[in-house]
């Protein structure tokens, strides 16, 4: 056993003081108080550093910090792209490997604190400041905490303390943000901020430019901000958002935490922290004991020869952190008797930063998380607010389409929207009017480039309009695509951003799905939709309840042709020409050859037999009129002539 004790409780003992570098002996210091006793100690450190003990420790040592440097550098990437579920599962990992670790309580409480759980976030940056008092990344946390729970005075307080050491630009842009909630416009005019804060500061100009007034400059910063490059255009950034709102002043890009995720519970560290000089003494060594070899971290740091064996270590000289402590004891003749090992973990203000690799990973790490703690402006925040501030009807709605994209469960996003539509929500449509002989060619899925080109040219060929049921990322990843079938006549309707079973998405996700889709098209086109179409046909009054309330219908169809799509084109159009009738919905993809090849007899054929080709917008049209007829011939039915 060893154990640690302050100077001041134990008296000085007779030592060699070493400075071992490497294998080799740099400075041999008698202390004057000492008395040697002639042994070779070069001889004995040259065998010591040449152990087979010595170096299993190191490997250790070397092994674990790898590890935990690992884990903590894949759930920082986790973080940043927005799974927080994967980067609590490497963040628990890491701290399993190394409770009471500073860097990883830092990196736990930038998990919590991006999923929204400030409190949890919070008592995770006060054990890093337990560990390491001062500490600037969890002084900032704290900020950002205390702001997401409303304490703007405390929070102002902590962004200043972190910013003498920390990073400059972060804290500099979380201190005016939280100035400017105190004003009136919620938001400082003419704020300054290093480059890398550009769009955060156009952002908070732009807010502040549209509430006091200046809404022609103010639209242009919001719109600068807004058109920037993000990984998705149609949400938010996984990071923690500025919403302009004194009252809530912190939102969350990123998805949140389930229960039970183990970040915020308390881990006690395997050593405590310890500061300034330490003295370390094995603990009751045996009789044969003649002298005892103090090493930290695999370098012998001193030597002792004389009873008590206390060696006093000065931690300052060391950088902060888990240091590795050995006490080697020796016999006379210079043969290991014992020996006892153990981790200490230091902290002191002035210490000097770590070299090598271990190091470089460690402040990576650290850049990466003050950079994902910093502020974001929210996107549904700004276009909400350019829609209430723009005078054209248009614009208006370009705006509001892009904030219920974003968050459509926001504010009051959805009523400002519905204001906007005059057509109440028709129900679901299965075919249309069975009077005429009219069919809707449909087509699920893309654009995808290389198979919708052909197929517009065949439709185009043929004079026919058709409905494209498209997927909103593909849209997103093709918007000129998107445009020219639109451009060509065609009629281009919903299917979902990801092409999800709808039916089993929470309610937000099911308006996400709809509205990113709607505003892709609508800036690949300029357009809005009517209707959108559930992946697999998967429908059910709760999906149908959510997409009617965004003012979209259901549109199904008559006739299933997926499964002779994947088949011989002469099979496909012999299945579609059968089924074919008035008033059907048929359902194609755009996205297979197969389809292509068979389209042009399809229409030749089903022109043979009399039928027309409309839209899905045209048959609906058709059909709610022939209803309203029949309706109104009910109500006033021909008087019998007498």
């Amino acid at each position: 056993m060893w154990h640690v004790a302050s100077p001041s409780d134990q008296p000085c003992a007779r030592t060699w003081y070493l400075n071992i570098k490497m294998k080799e002996v740099t400075a041999l210091r008698k202390r004057p108080d000492c008395n040697p006793s002639g042994i070779s100690c070069v001889k004995w450190i040259q065998q010591l550093l040449i152990g087979a003990a010595v170096c299993s420790a190191i490997f250790f040592c070397a092994s674990l910090e790898a590890d935990t440097l690992s884990s903590a550098d894949d759930a920082v990437r986790l973080m940043r792209a927005g799974d927080l579920r994967g980067a609590a599962v490497l963040t628990n990992r890491a701290l399993n490997l190394a409770p009471g670790d500073t860097l990883l309580y830092n990196l736990a409480a930038s998990v919590l604190m991006l999923s929204g759980d400030s409190r949890g976030a919070s008592a995770q940056w006060r054990a890093a400041q337990s560990e390491n008092p001062g500490d600037s990344l969890s002084l900032y946390g704290l900020g950002l905490a205390a702001l997401h729970q409303g304490d703007r005075t405390e929070a102002l307080a902590l962004f200043r303390q972190a910013r003498l050491s920390g990073d400059t630009a972060v804290c500099l842009l979380a201190e005016r943000y939280t100035e400017g909630l105190a004003t009136q416009s919620g938001a400082v005019v003419g704020t300054a901020l290093p480059g890398a804060m550009h769009l955060a500061a156009k952002a908070m100009n732009g807010i502040g430019r549209l509430r006091t007034g200046e809404v022609a400059q103010g639209l242009k910063d919001v719109s600068e901000v807004l058109n920037a490059k993000f990984a998705d255009p149609y949400g938010e950034p996984p990071a923690l958002l500025m919403t302009f709102d004194a009252s809530k002043p912190l939102g969350n890009g990123a998805q949140e935490l389930p229960l039970g995720n183990g970040l915020a519970r308390s881990r006690a560290p395997k050593s405590k922290s310890v500061s300034g000089p330490v003295v370390l003494s094995p603990n009751e060594p045996s009789s044969e004991v003649a002298f005892v070899v103090f090493k930290v971290d695999g370098s012998v740091v001193g030597m002792v020869n004389s009873r008590p064996y206390r060696h006093i270590w000065q931690t300052a000289l060391e950088p902060n952190g888990v240091h590795r402590i050995e006490i080697v004891m020796h016999d006379a003749q210079g043969t290991q008797t014992a020996a006892v090992q153990s981790q200490v973990r230091t902290w002191n203000p002035s210490a000097p930063r770590a070299d090598g690799v271990g190091a470089e990973r460690a402040d990576s790490v650290r850049s990466a998380l003050w950079q994902a703690l910093a502020l974001q402006p929210s996107r549904h925040a700004l276009a909400f607010a350019a829609a209430g501030a723009t005078a054209d009807a248009a614009e208006r709605g370009r705006y509001l389409r892009l904030a219920a994209a974003i968050a459509p469960m926001e504010g009051s996003t959805r009523a400002h929207l519905a204001s906007l539509r005059s057509v109440p929500v028709a129900a679901a449509l299965w075919r249309g009017s069975t009077d005429e002989k009219v069919v809707a060619l449909t087509f699920d899925d893309g654009p995808k480039p290389g198979v919708t080109e052909p197929l517009l040219d065949v439709l185009t060929r043929e004079g026919v309009t058709a409905t494209f049921f498209v997927i909103g990322r593909h849209t997103t990843a093709f918007p000129a695509l998107t445009h020219k079938l639109a451009a060509a006549g065609m009629q281009i309707e919903n299917h979902t951003y990801t092409h999800p079973n709808m039916t089993v998405l929470p309610a937000r996700s099911i308006a996400q799905e709809l509205m990113k889709t709607e505003a892709s098209v609508m800036d690949a086109t300029g357009r809005p939709m009517k209707y959108f179409r559930p992946p697999g046909g998967n429908l059910n009054p709760e999906v149908s309840r959510i997409a009617a309330a965004w003012g979209l219908a259901a549109c199904m169809w008559t006739v299933d042709a997926e499964a002779y799509e994947n088949g011989s084109p002469d099979r496909l159009v012999e299945f579609v020409v059968q089924r074919a009738s008035p008033g059907a919905i048929i359902l194609l993809h755009n996205g297979r050859m197969t389809t292509v090849e068979a389209l042009p007899k399809i229409i030749r054929e089903l022109r043979r037999k009399g039928y027309r080709f409309v839209t899905i917008d045209e048959m609906a049209v058709a059909k709610a009129r022939k209803s309203q007829a029949l309706a109104e011939r009910s109500a006033n039915p021909p008087r019998a002539v007498r």
